[in-house]
């Protein structure tokens, strides 16, 4: 494997380019970017420069650049849904009981004036729905709260990935970390939503993301990592089997991850970052937009169109595009 000089990301055999000027090994996308010259050749700056970016922010890059170009580098704001707002509350519901600051009278209680505030805000139907699956969700949390294994170590920890010098750091907030007799952790972590299934198990950033910011800021061994879809009352659960591997299995079938496999796939998205590249995908992922708030409200004219539009702004051209 050789490296792209710009964005330090690893690169095999079939997507490698070279400098015209030096000859030095570049991905296929900054050579693209920068007319087949390294940064150094190219005599240009990174074009943004980030101190951090959010877990959550890397999976709207891998959606859609666009959106996450107007959301984190132009700074434009996206109002919460309700699904967001629901699982925030009962996240922190959750988080002040492990800490003792609550009883579960109060876990119960709080579920429920979530929802009542959610009434009035949104549709009364969706309001109904979701009340449905806080009620369910809790009440499962209820129900194994007490039965956790091994001790309580933190729960609602920010922490920080060094992800390759020059890169932004990732940010992420965990829900739980617990330690077993061996001094091994385990990451727990509650979901609210819809339990992750297929070849998004192997796919999904935040398992392997988290994992490696337990062990580079605790220096200790990350056993396994448990998602808890307490509203479906089921669990995804990824076990060490052996260096930076891990697996989940489902029925019959094994999902398997690799923290290093994930990292160059980070290094690789962090590099277009800081090149300015937030193109919206040849294949855009059609239900993120869909439901995007830069589509709902005319910031983006959604995928082909808009695609169109930004390349015809470059050459100063009024597309005309649906009037």
């Amino acid at each position: 494997m050789k490296v792209c000089k710009t964005c330090g990301c690893e690169v095999d055999i079939i997507n490698i380019a070279m400098c015209v000027k030096c000859g030095d090994t570049l991905c296929e996308a900054c050579a693209l970017a920068n007319k087949f010259k390294c940064k150094e050749c190219n005599g240009e700056k990174p074009k943004f420069e980030l101190d951090f970016i959010r877990r959550s922010h890397i999976d709207t890059y891998k959606a859609c650049p666009y959106a996450f170009y107007l959301e984190v580098i132009k700074g434009m704001e996206v109002p919460m849904n309700i699904y967001a707002h629901v699982g925030i509350e009962l996240h922190e519901l959750y988080d002040k009981h492990q800490k003792g600051e609550i009883d579960k009278q109060e876990v119960s209680s709080g579920t429920t004036e979530t929802i009542l505030s959610c009434r009035g805000k949104w549709d009364d139907e969706l309001v109904n729905k979701l009340d449905i699956k806080a009620q369910k969700a809790t009440e499962h949390y209820l129900s194994i709260c007490d039965d956790l294994p091994g001790k309580l170590v933190i729960t609602e920890e920010t922490l920080f990935i060094n992800i390759k010098e020059g890169l932004p750091k990732v940010r992420i907030t965990m829900d739980m970390i617990r330690e077993d007799e061996e001094g091994n952790l385990h990451i727990l972590d509650w979901k609210t939503g819809k339990v992750m299934t297929g070849q998004n198990l192997a796919t999904n950033l935040q398992v392997p993301l988290y994992i490696k910011a337990v062990q580079d800021n605790y220096g200790k061994p990350v056993k396994s990592f448990t998602l808890i879809y307490l509203s479906e009352g089921k669990e995804r659960k990824y076990v060490h089997v052996g260096e930076d591997r891990y697996e989940c299995t489902v029925k019959k079938r094994v999902y398997k991850i690799s923290i290093g496999d994930t990292i160059k796939e980070i290094q690789s998205l962090f590099g277009k970052i800081i090149g300015g590249l937030f193109n919206i995908p040849d294949r855009p992922n059609y239900f993120h937009c869909k439901q995007c708030h830069f589509g709902d409200n005319g910031t983006c004219a959604r995928s082909d169109k808009q695609r169109w539009v930004n390349a015809n702004q470059n050459n100063n051209i009024e597309s005309g595009w649906g009037m």
